[in-house]
């Protein structure tokens, strides 16, 4: 990623490590207010501003997405970069022709609406809220070689959960070593690694 992109974004030594990889799945796994939610953002805008396609966001419920993922967006997201916002469908096409639809994932059935689709990215925002199903959909779907062809996830931790067996372990469910385990890289941080949140609320964590 240019690193000038954004001039709202300015990435710590470890946003930029995320930024950097080439891995075909990453997950960013930190504390709050680290800024991981920003990192993800800026991920998906760049690659969909970049490669034309279709991209997926993803967060837990509905109120999540539009209370934070979306206002990520919003916030980093030029808007002379995007032609239109279907609120109802929670739609977005840039002015490139890339388009955004953003899901949530405690709804089998918002999730099941993937399995149409041809995908050339996706990322997900609090992940760990989400169950596997999402990943093992999304996966089947990242079809599209127009896009990026990648996965990104952003959470805070929640325990040794799938996350934790596929990033760490680099195990199925089954409990055998991944055949690539080197598509799966782990990106960590706590809540005092953001230098720009206030002091007040670090001595308060």
């Amino acid at each position: 990623m240019p690193e000038n992109s954004f001039k709202r974004y300015k990435p710590t030594e470890k946003q930029k490590a995320f930024h950097r990889s080439k891995a075909k799945f990453r997950l960013f796994c930190t504390g709050v207010g680290f800024g991981k939610s920003a990192s993800g953002i800026i991920e998906l805008i760049t690659a969909a501003s970049q490669q034309k396609s279709l991209y997926v966001i993803v967060a837990p419920t509905i109120p999540m997405l539009k209370n934070a993922t979306l206002r990520e967006f919003f916030k980093f997201c030029p808007h002379t970069w995007i032609r239109d916002y279907n609120k109802t469908d929670r739609h977005i096409t840039l002015k490139n022709g890339s388009e955004i639809l953003c899901l949530s994932g405690d709804n089998e059935r918002d999730i099941d609406r993937l399995r149409g689709m041809n995908l050339g990215g996706a990322y997900g925002d609090e992940i760990a809220i989400c169950p596997e199903y999402m990943h093992e959909i999304l996966i089947a779907r990242l079809r599209d070689s127009n896009g990026c062809m990648k996965i990104w996830y952003t959470t805070t931790p929640k325990g040794f959960n799938w996350l934790y067996r596929l990033f760490v372990e680099k195990k199925r469910k089954d409990g055998k070593e991944l055949s690539n385990p080197e598509d799966y890289e782990l990106f960590t941080g706590t809540s005092l690694d953001n230098p720009f949140t206030d002091q007040e609320f670090k001595q308060t964590l």
